[in-house]
Protein backbone atom coordinates (compact mmCIF):
# COMPACT_ATOMS: atom_id res chain seq x y z
CA UNK A 1 0.00 0.00 0.00
CA UNK A 2 2.64 2.46 0.65
CA UNK A 3 4.39 2.10 -2.89
CA UNK A 4 0.99 2.72 -4.31
CA UNK A 5 1.28 5.70 -2.31
CA UNK A 6 4.80 6.52 -3.23
CA UNK A 7 3.97 6.26 -7.14
CA UNK A 8 1.04 8.21 -6.82
CA UNK A 9 2.85 11.47 -5.18
CA UNK A 10 5.61 10.79 -7.51
CA UNK A 11 3.00 11.11 -10.34
CA UNK A 12 1.36 13.94 -8.69
CA UNK A 13 4.79 15.60 -8.40
CA UNK A 14 5.27 15.27 -12.07
CA UNK A 15 2.89 16.33 -12.94
CA UNK A 16 3.05 19.17 -11.28
CA UNK A 17 6.12 20.19 -12.79
CA UNK A 18 5.40 19.16 -16.21
CA UNK A 19 2.70 21.79 -15.86
CA UNK A 20 4.45 24.79 -15.25
CA UNK A 21 6.92 23.79 -17.77
CA UNK A 22 4.34 24.25 -20.10
CA UNK A 23 1.92 26.98 -18.78
CA UNK A 24 2.10 30.13 -20.86
CA UNK A 25 2.69 33.35 -19.15
CA UNK A 26 -0.20 35.65 -20.36
CA UNK A 27 -2.81 37.01 -18.37
CA UNK A 28 -6.29 39.23 -18.62
CA UNK A 29 -8.20 41.14 -16.17
CA UNK A 30 -10.55 42.83 -18.42
CA UNK A 31 -14.39 44.17 -18.41
CA UNK A 32 -16.15 43.96 -21.76
CA UNK A 33 -19.30 45.96 -22.19
CA UNK A 34 -21.75 45.76 -25.32
CA UNK A 35 -23.99 49.20 -25.80
CA UNK A 36 -27.14 48.92 -27.58
CA UNK A 37 -25.66 50.47 -30.49
CA UNK A 38 -23.71 47.64 -30.92
CA UNK A 39 -20.20 49.27 -30.08
CA UNK A 40 -18.32 46.89 -27.62
CA UNK A 41 -15.96 48.53 -24.86
CA UNK A 42 -12.99 46.11 -23.73
CA UNK A 43 -11.20 48.11 -21.19
CA UNK A 44 -8.77 46.67 -18.37
CA UNK A 45 -4.91 44.96 -18.64
CA UNK A 46 -3.72 42.24 -21.19
CA UNK A 47 -0.28 40.88 -22.21
CA UNK A 48 -1.25 39.07 -25.29
CA UNK A 49 -0.32 41.22 -28.13
CA UNK A 50 -4.10 40.13 -29.94
CA UNK A 51 -6.01 40.94 -27.44
CA UNK A 52 -7.14 44.33 -28.62
CA UNK A 53 -8.50 46.49 -25.67
CA UNK A 54 -10.15 49.07 -27.51
CA UNK A 55 -14.21 50.61 -28.45
CA UNK A 56 -14.54 48.55 -31.41
CA UNK A 57 -18.12 48.12 -33.81
CA UNK A 58 -16.20 45.00 -35.62
CA UNK A 59 -17.66 42.24 -32.93
CA UNK A 60 -21.17 43.01 -33.12
CA UNK A 61 -23.88 43.55 -35.98
CA UNK A 62 -27.37 44.97 -36.37
CA UNK A 63 -29.60 44.60 -39.48
CA UNK A 64 -28.73 40.85 -40.23
CA UNK A 65 -25.06 42.60 -41.43
CA UNK A 66 -21.74 40.40 -40.85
Amino acid sequence: MSGFISKTFFLLIFLIILNSVYSQDYYADIKIVVERTGIVRISGTANHEKLNLATIQEYTSKNSKY
